[in-house]
């Protein structure tokens, strides 16, 4: 027995160092293997680019092999760590004070029936009913937004920010593509997954079977007869196999064979085995190599998962978007409604002073150029407010020509601390799309691993054992003087392993790419918060800047009525303060829905917009299938 193992163990070590001695000369370390790809392929560049362009690009890489050291554990990991967000202020939610829906706009400077500051310094009352001023032109606007009886007919559907929210979740073509996608990932687990399954196998073989039989006693005597033998086989076999991850693979296999003779030159029977057997690889194919296709799986579904939610966050802020800029649009169809019916009120007055001999007939046709022009300003308005209402529905998934009601909300806005110094880390930290940049390197990583291994020489391990019928006996008679076993160890060099190196090479540049791809994914995100930064500051100011500019406006306007009632100025001074004031109302509300955008906009490209049920009337709205 000692010089049994003894003689194994001088095998052991010769087979080895042979294997040794002849994968160093073919040359198939990996680092020998990079430099023979970089050859090849430097070669080929430098002819394809001199004959193509005339001069050499310099598309050489460097000789330096790259920096691939071992996967850390987390690599393996088939759910990668993912930060979650901290709890926060919900960023809008709606107002709890009840304010009547009307025109927007800060509240007028100068109580009802007051009139423009006079240049002396005092302020002059208008009389009662006056038809002039904001005040007259808003009139119109309050007595529309008066309800009354209900319309006939069917009541469209009505959509405040989160009820579209609700809506575009449950009907969203484009929602329930993500959705799908996200299933067709995680059905690819199942099918990673059942490979390691124990795999049961059943099948059934009939055949017919005829040759000719050799010459026997009764052919020889009889020249007429032909000697042939034929018969009907079946064979059944059943069994399992199953694959373990340190690339092993077992069989258990039940066959059975019967024989059923046509003719008496045939010898029917029947015979049955079992038997198992085994697959080890050593050297290549052995390890994590063959978990490859299910961690990948697993990890992609995480991946999926993340990119699911980042088009949550950017659906929402898309919704938003598409709202405020509806409210501007309504508000600036109204906002025109009203200088229409001021500068109708306008032509009017002029007229009269006119006809009283007080002003020349040029006002009165300024006055009405202006109203005609007013008007055409608010066709094309009320084209652009059904335009956006149009792609309005087609981002919430409605059928374009079904009818809704886009009604305003006052909502408080929480403004985020956009000076906080850790502003940048909080975004590196929490980003999504961040952190599946990062998982890759891992990703690539190990992918280097594994094709390291694929350079290897193959040395498998192969056994079996198997148990049978004796000849003559029923296929369920099984005998132990019947069974057999085997084992072997085969060894193949690795002569040619093009195939392998190029994928170690190529394995070597994504990994690379992927460092690359994280910088620029990295630097991306710095750039887009300290941008959203930047527009919330921006938005601010104009919403300041321009609450202002209404204000003088309405100055502006409310003097300019006085004067001319007076007959102290023109009617260009009246319609062109009548268009500073529509300009700076559009503004503002360009403003304020800017503002409220980019605070969506801001926590997005943070990575801390959260729409989760627990997060507010956001979170809340984008539960899917709730009502």
């Amino acid at each position: 027995m000692d010089r049994t193992l003894a003689a194994l163990l001088r095998f052991s070590i010769r087979t080895f160092g042979a294997v040794s001695l002849a994968w160093a000369l073919a040359g198939c370390t990996p680092d020998a293997a990079r430099r023979d790809a970089d050859i090849q392929v430097h070669k080929i560049l430098n002819d394809r680019t001199l004959t193509t362009l005339g001069y050499d690009p310099q598309t050489t890489l460097s000789s330096k092999a790259p920096d691939s050291p071992d996967p850390p554990r987390r690599a393996y990991q088939t759910i990668p760590v993912t930060p979650l967000i901290p709890p926060g202020p919900s960023p809008i939610e709606p107002s709890i004070t009840a304010v009547p829906y009307g025109p927007l706009g800060p509240l007028m400077l100068f109580p009802r029936n007051m009139g423009a500051v006079d240049p002396t310094g005092g302020v002059s009352l208008d009389t009662p009913g006056d038809p002039l001023g904001v005040e007259a032109s808003s009139r119109g606007i309050r007595a529309r937004l008066v309800q009354g009886p209900p319309a006939p007919g069917v009541k469209p559907p009505v959509l405040d920010l989160f009820k579209s929210l609700e809506y575009g979740v449950n009907h969203s073509r484009s929602y329930r593509d993500q959705m799908d996608n996200l299933y067709a990932f995680a059905l690819d687990v199942t099918t990673q997954r059942h490979v390691f399954d124990a795999i049961p196998f059943v099948d059934t073989t009939v055949g017919y079977t005829g040759d000719q039989a050799p010459p026997t006693n009764s052919t020889l005597n009889n020249p007429n007869r032909v000697g042939y033998q034929s018969a009907l086989r079946v064979v059944q076999r059943a069994g399992v196999s199953k694959r373990f991850g340190s690339g092993a693979t077992v069989t258990a296999t039940a066959l059975a064979q019967f024989v059923d003779a046509l003719n008496e030159t045939t010898q029917g029977g029947e015979e049955a085995s079992l038997a198992l057997r085994g697959t080890l690889p050593i050297l290549r194919g052995a390890g994590f190599v063959n978990l490859e296709n299910l961690v990948s799986s697993e990890r992609e579904v995480v991946y999926q998962v993340r990119a699911f939610d980042n088009f949550r966050r950017d659906y929402v802020v898309q919704v938003a978007t598409a709202y405020f800029q509806l409210l501007s649009a309504q508000q600036a169809v109204a906002n025109r409604q009203g200088s229409v019916r001021s500068l109708a009120v306008l032509t009017e007055r002029t007229q009269a002073l006119y006809d009283a001999g007080r002003i020349s007939f040029l006002e009165v046709q300024r006055s009405l150029q202006s109203y005609l022009s007013g008007q055409n300003q608010l066709v094309v308005t009320q084209a652009s407010l059904q335009r956006a209402l149009d792609n309005f529905k087609i981002i919430l998934g409605m059928p374009v020509e079904q009818e809704i009601e886009i009604v305003g909300v006052r909502l408080d806005v929480e403004v985020p601390d956009i000076d906080s110094p850790d502003v940048l880390d909080v975004a590196i930290k929490h980003r999504l799309d961040l952190q599946t940049s990062r998982d890759r390197i891992d990703d690539a990583r190990r992918r280097v691993k594994n094709a390291e291994n694929g350079l290897l020489p193959d040395l498998d391990l192969t056994g079996g054992t198997s148990i049978g019928n004796r000849a003559g006996d029923d296929a369920r008679q099984l005998d132990a003087r019947a069974l057999s076993y085997d084992a072997a160890v085969t060894l193949s060099l690795p002569v040619d392993r093009l195939n392998e190196r190029n994928d170690y090479r190529a394995a070597l540049l994504n990994y690379a790419k992927s460092q690359r791809d994280y910088v620029t994914a990295r630097d991306t995100a710095v750039g887009d918060v300290r941008n959203a930064v930047r527009l919330i500051r921006a938005a601010q100011t104009t919403l300041d800047i321009q609450r202002n500019a209404i204000d003088l406006a309405t100055r502006r306007l409310d003097f300019s009525n006085e004067l001319l009632k007076q007959g102290k100025t023109d009617a260009r001074n009246v319609v062109e303060a009548q268009d500073s004031l529509l300009i700076a109302q559009d503004a503002f509300e360009t403003a304020r829905a800017s503002l409220q955008t980019q605070v969506l906009q801001f926590l997005r490209t943070t990575g801390t917009l959260r729409v989760d049920p627990t997060s507010g009337s956001i979170g809340r709205a984008m539960t899917r299938g709730e009502k």
